[in-house]
């Protein structure tokens, strides 16, 4: 049997109220848990102003390659802003994941051991950076791809069923195969509900990819199908859990709080957990 399979076979049910009570003690038992959001909302702060500061002057130069005309000048700006949004979005991503492994790090010490250093789960991080990095690409890039589809379909849907509706108005013929306008809104509404289903389950179904290769130390595609595996058996759990992170961050103040260090412990607690 395969490690993939033996591992699978290991897969339980999260249990919310241990998830969410766990975190938080954990918290208190270690401290260092603190360390990553803080070292994150650093990073991603020193980050934006930078991008923000080459911003503004790209930006003044263009204004002045496009005020005298200046071809050559318009062109170098054009390729500046380009590079600079794709190496900001590379490096916003870079640290998303690079807090997510650390905190992953730290919880999967203390589910082993009850405690956990700075330096050791960070040094845990450095050997399988890269393979998270790339897992957060390639789910980022299937959620890309399902969410183009699903927009180009309902855009298709919205089209045909406002001409059909707008020619049932103009004409008072039905539109479409004979349906009359609330039939068509009915319709077009149930089509939209019934693909959004798969879609969610596709988009939720690899959040766990790299939490797997944390936990488990396994490959990309085997970390999706345990990701999958993970998802399918908890998905309704996992919904709640994500319903619930959304609602407590609704909360003024204190869901900011909570936001940056509480609620991002839920997802890879579960995980490390019942994964």
């Amino acid at each position: 049997m395969s490690k993939t399979n033996e591992i699978i076979k290991g897969i339980t049910k999260i249990k919310l109220g241990e998830v969410i009570r766990n975190s938080f003690h954990s918290l208190f038992v270690e401290p260092s848990l603190f360390v990553p959001p803080l070292v994150g909302m650093a990073l991603s702060t020193l980050t934006f102003w930078i991008s923000l500061f080459l911003f503004s002057g790209i930006a003044g130069t263009l204004m002045i390659s496009l005020a005298f005309f200046e071809v050559g000048m318009l062109s170098t700006s054009i390729i500046m802003t380009i590079v600079l949004v794709v190496v900001s979005f590379v490096l916003g991503i870079g640290i998303q994941v690079f807090v997510s492994a650390w905190t992953e790090s730290m919880l999967l010490d203390v589910e082993k051991t009850g405690k956990t250093s700075i330096e050791g789960s960070f040094l845990r991080v450095r050997s399988k950076f890269w393979k998270e990095f790339f897992a957060c690409i390639f789910t980022g890039f299937v959620s890309a791809l399902l969410s183009i589809f699903i927009f180009l379909f309902v855009l298709t849907i919205a089209v045909a069923f406002g001409m059909g509706i707008f020619q049932e108005i103009s004409t008072g013929r039905p539109g479409i195969y004979g349906f009359h306008a609330p039939a068509l809104i009915g319709l077009g509404l149930l089509i939209i509900f019934i693909l959004i289903i798969p879609f969610t389950i596709l988009s939720i179904s690899f959040w766990f990819s790299g939490m797997a290769i944390m936990k488990h130390d396994v490959g990309l595609f085997s970390a999706l199908r345990l990701s999958w595996r993970f998802t399918m058996r908890n998905f309704w759990r996992i919904v709640f859990l994500f319903l619930l992170i959304i609602g407590v961050s609704l909360v003024p103040y204190v869901g900011e709080l909570l936001g940056l260090f509480l609620t991002p412990l839920w997802m890879p607690y579960a995980y490390m957990r019942h994964g």
